[in-house]
């Protein structure tokens, strides 16, 4: 076999194993993924000024006092700490820099690595959320009646199921973004 040949079949070849990326279709998805982004952001802006309406202008449904004072701004604390943690994963998430493969595939492993962070700082905003409603079931619990007692166990069994349904979706939600993310980054080393 002549070289030239040898070279022709190793192109022939090389083009055979070449990843079929369908540029369109990857860039359709990055421009839905990121509406829907700006959607979601929008909303959670909007809840949380509707959040925060509630907490300042009708009475506290804990009652009056430092703890349940104490309660409200952590609470509020923790829901714009939120809205401001997912604005901050999202910066550089919004839009690739150009239309080609790579960006396109580099956003979508951007955006995968930002979704696993978003999984680990929506867990620590839910534990900063039950440090702040602790302290005011704690005084709850001591100083209540056998009637507030029942109440709070209901709350609390509410709250364990609401806590398990968090872990498990972040665990979904986790998997998920780091198969997106290995699937970006395979066919990026593809590319390579």
């Amino acid at each position: 076999m002549s070289h030239d040949a040898l070279w022709e079949q190793l192109q022939n070849d090389w083009q055979a194993t070449t990843p079929a990326v369908d540029v369109r279709a990857l860039a359709t998805k990055a421009r839905r993924k990121r509406h829907r982004m700006i959607s979601f952001q929008a909303l959670e802006v909007v809840l949380a000024c509707a959040f925060t309406g509630l907490c300042l202008y009708i009475p506290s449904p804990l009652g009056p006092g430092r703890i349940a004072a104490a309660t409200t701004w952590g609470l509020l604390g923790a829901a714009w700490l939120e809205v401001i943690a997912k604005l901050w994963l999202r910066l550089g998430t919004w839009k690739a820099e150009n239309t080609d493969t790579r960006a396109l595939l580099q956003l979508a492993r951007k955006r995968a690595r930002a979704g696993l962070r978003f999984v680990w700082i929506t867990l620590g905003i839910v534990a900063l959320m039950y440090a702040a409603i602790a302290p005011w079931a704690w005084r709850g619990w001591a100083h209540g009646t056998h009637h507030q007692h029942l109440v709070l166990l209901g709350m609390l069994i509410e709250q364990v199921f609401f806590l398990a349904v968090i872990l498990g979706w972040a665990v979904w939600y986790a998997i998920r973004q780091k198969r997106k993310w290995r699937r970006a980054q395979a066919l990026l080393d593809q590319l390579d």
